[in-house]
């Protein structure tokens, strides 16, 4: 069992997720509490503006609701087990990464969200990724060696948040949440 304590005092086996233990309270304040890239960017970088920038992709593409309740739920296990694992190292933990699979159908359902994600949320996930990279992380020759291999376009930098003071960030995430949900 993976029990992990959530704000409320509950205690989760967050690899055996229920419906009936989704909070979006849990999700909005682990995306705002965990950094992207390990914590290792210019400036402190969490979940919640990674989730923000791509919602305001989405809401200026004129994406359907669908796509937009996807984009806000694709990070939602994160919240869940305290961390935001890159993909290289979650690669070699495949428990976690059935654990969040298994998780990220369980949270679509509790959010009514069908299908729990797309291969257009997956491809905006990495062109995001390469753009916040770009900004956030030494080493652009790398990044951009990255993205030329791998073939991601990256999103425009205009979708990467500058630093932000947290309580504005979290104000954010509930707006982008109340507006799509």
């Amino acid at each position: 069992m993976s029990n992990l304590m959530m704000y409320d005092g509950r205690v989760l086996d967050i690899f055996n997720l229920k419906k009936e233990d989704i909070d979006k309270e849990v999700i909005i304040r682990g995306a705002c509490r965990i950094n992207r890239f390990l914590g290792q960017t210019k400036y402190p970088y969490p979940v919640a503006c990674h989730l923000i920038g791509g919602w305001m992709y989405l809401d200026e593409i004129n994406a359907d609701i669908t796509l937009k309740k996807q984009w806000l739920i694709h990070e939602a296990f994160e919240s869940y087990s305290g961390v935001d694992l890159p993909s290289p190292l979650k690669a070699e933990l495949p428990l976690y990464k059935e654990a969040e699979k298994r998780a990220l159908h369980v949270i679509a359902e509790a959010f009514g969200v069908n299908p729990a994600e797309s291969d257009e949320i997956k491809e905006l996930d990495r062109r995001i990724m390469v753009a916040e990279a770009l900004v956030l992380m030494p080493n652009q020759e790398y990044w951009e060696n990255f993205a030329c291999e791998q073939e991601i376009n990256p999103l425009s930098q205009e979708f990467v948040l500058p630093e932000r003071d947290p309580e504005f960030i979290r104000l954010m995430l509930e707006d982008s949440w109340r507006r799509t949900f």
